[in-house]
């Protein structure tokens, strides 16, 4: 699209200086002169009709882009969400774990101590 669009502009472009100077060949003619005047104001409007229409389709490509951005965006923060989230299940898995394992350990000391201290009787 966009390659279309400046091919349009410089032929709008190229054309409206190649009137210019047929117009000045042509100067004798009042009603030629005329006609390729006009055609040059319709050329110039042209134009800037195609820079509006260029300047148009560039902010939807932009306006798409950033929509794509903010989309990955969302998706990056859902993720380091869903990250933290199973992070946070991780550590409190180790947390129950270690208390389980330190229950355990309290308790064959425990018993440890119970047979000694039946042996030392």
């Amino acid at each position: 699209m966009l390659y279309n669009n400046t091919y349009y502009f410089q032929f709008f472009q190229i054309f409206n200086l190649s009137s210019s100077f047929f117009a000045i060949i042509i100067s004798r003619n009042l009603f030629l002169r005329r006609l390729i005047f006009q055609i040059q104001d319709t050329c110039f409007l042209l134009s800037i009709i195609m820079i509006l229409y260029f300047c148009l389709d560039f902010y939807k490509k932009l306006k798409q882009i950033t929509k794509k951005n903010w989309q990955e965006q969302i998706v990056l923060i859902k993720n380091y969400i869903q990250n933290q989230k199973i992070k946070k299940i991780k550590i409190q898995q180790k947390r129950k774990i270690n208390h389980i394992k330190n229950i355990k350990s309290q308790q064959i000391n425990y018993l440890s101590y119970i047979v000694l201290n039946s042996f030392l009787q």
